[in-house]
């Protein structure tokens, strides 16, 4: 790896930065897929001012700045990644607490913790999110859902754009903004939060008694559960569901026959089809290739367009 780690910026890091830092350090265990090379740089901040004065440490440097959350929906190339990445895994940033008639949660929270801190304080709205591996920020920034199998006011979908009200985020120069809903934009599977660092959200939910609630996720449950049951490593779903079509991305591949399909170490998944498994020890040019094929596939029975869901990171990424 060509570092661009010195003694300059060594000493600066160590004059301002209170977290831990890693040089060169492997990416793969921070990824559901258990995929990824090395990131030059490697940070966890202690707290929100931690950020801020990292920022400003790297902002002289020509490293990309990059966060990463549970790993999950994120494909990491092989090769060493010219990054300084941030993970927010200090207890400041998974603080999840009542604001008002608000739930106020922390980017490095997990999903799980809020659902369970919400159903416990008697507020509905966020179950859909039940089986989702992944935290608030990651979440906010990809308006992570589900298809609304319920029909629940009439929406195809649910998503992160239907709970939260406002989002805290810091930009590139560690300046602190609140963003209100009006001023967030958000599609499938994206939002104007890319870019930014996000910090936590307020999330506007509904008074509830918690054993509807439970019977709300325990619905959620059985479904992830007879659909999306893999236990290999994986990113959660590939492919977005195309625009202007009746079938989803996994029925798609499905009638293409690639169900169950294996190319080296890598497979589509047997149960999902818009799965795509580590069966042990894939690397990131395998699972690029059965990408690949999968969505060539589709274009030649469909002429549709897969586009990936997942975020990749790859060597010359900048």
């Amino acid at each position: 790896m060509n570092t661009i780690y010195n003694a300059e910026l060594d000493q600066k890091i160590k004059q301002f930065f209170k977290g831990a830092v890693k040089v060169s350090e492997p990416l793969a265990a921070y990824t559901s897929l258990k995929i990824g090379g090395r990131a030059e740089l490697f940070f966890s901040p202690v707290d929100v001012e931690d950020i801020s004065a990292l920022l400003k440490i790297l902002g002289s440097t020509d490293l990309r700045i990059d966060v990463i959350g549970a790993g999950t929906n994120l494909l990491i190339d092989d090769a060493d990644l010219p990054a300084a990445v941030i993970k927010l895994d200090n207890p400041s940033f998974k603080n999840i607490s009542l604001d008002d008639d608000r739930v106020y949660a922390g980017a490095g929270a997990a999903l799980g913790s809020l659902i369970e801190f919400s159903k416990q304080n008697g507020l509905t709205g966020c179950e859909f999110l039940v089986g989702i591996p992944g935290t608030v920020g990651g979440a906010l920034v990809m308006n992570a859902g589900v298809r609304n199998v319920w029909d629940v006011e009439d929406k195809p979908y649910l998503s992160m754009s239907d709970i939260i009200e406002q989002v805290q985020v810091m930009d590139q120069d560690g300046n602190i903004r609140i963003y209100s809903h009006d001023q967030l934009k958000f599609e499938y599977r994206s939002s104007n939060l890319k870019g930014c660092i996000v910090l936590g959200g307020w999330f506007s939910l509904r008074s509830e008694q918690p054993g509807e609630i439970q019977q709300t996720i325990d619905a959620f449950w059985r479904l992830r559960k007879k659909t999306q049951a893999v236990t290999m490593p994986n990113a959660g779903c590939v492919f977005k569901n195309p625009d202007g079509s009746h079938f989803s991305a996994g029925e798609l591949i499905e009638d293409c026959s690639l169900k169950g399909m294996v190319f080296g170490n890598v497979q589509v998944s047997p149960v999902h089809a818009n799965y795509i498994v580590n069966k042990g020890g894939a690397g990131f040019g395998e699972m690029k290739e059965l990408i690949m094929k999968v969505q060539q596939a589709v274009w030649q029975k469909f002429k549709i367009e897969l586009e990936p869901e997942i975020e990749i990171w790859e060597g010359s990424y900048r």
